[in-house]
């Protein structure tokens, strides 16, 4: 695991049950032990327990402070009267300053949708891109994560009504790409 997250500067986990915190903590010594990472650490950063009952999951993120400034981040207030308790888990939004990039000043929002409730979830995204807008203004906003955005969650006809798959919006994964590890289906669930 470690081999594969060392050359990247911003990494997001999702589904991250780890009520203490210490395996996150863990993790994030193990990764600042090689000799790359000594000289060039990670710093990590976190969501609150996110879930409607016991079961709780986190987002996390590490990244690299010499590379990118966490200017700031944001637990999205999922109150919008009339529309209570959308997300099951809500969005952990993080802006990042990148000023060695193209794109300088970056919005990242995480999600793990609740398969039963795709539909919903991922067409309520739409109010918190815009929600981040007006707080930060800023359209540089990118939406990952496990969106379970297909198969026996989501129709190809279903995906046409959520407001985030409106041409205002670029999906950088096709529904043609298989996100899964299974061998079993080949489903487009992150994006």
């Amino acid at each position: 695991f470690k081999s594969n997250i060392n050359d990247k500067i911003v990494i997001v986990l999702l589904e991250v049950v780890d009520k203490s915190g210490k395996a996150m903590e863990t993790l994030l010594q193990e990764l600042n032990k090689t000799d790359t990472n000594r000289k060039h650490p990670y710093k990590k950063t976190a969501s609150k327990q996110l879930g409607r009952d016991t079961y709780k999951e986190q987002y996390v993120c590490f990244y690299r402070p010499d590379e990118v400034t966490l200017k700031d981040s944001h637990q999205y207030e999922d109150n919008q009267a009339g529309d209570e308790d959308a997300f099951a888990r809500e969005p952990f939004i993080l802006r990042f300053d990148c000023p060695t990039t193209v794109v300088q000043d970056l919005v990242l929002i995480p999600v793990h949708t609740k398969p039963e409730d795709t539909l919903k979830e991922l067409d309520e995204l739409h109010d918190v891109v815009e929600d981040i807008r007006k707080k930060w203004k800023n359209d540089n906003i990118m939406i990952l994560g496990d969106f379970n955005a297909d198969g026996r969650y989501l129709s190809k006809k279903k995906k046409e009504k959520i407001r985030i798959c409106s041409p205002s919006y670029d999906w950088l994964i096709d529904d043609d790409v298989d996100t899964t590890a299974s061998n079993n289906n080949d489903n487009t669930y992150d994006r």
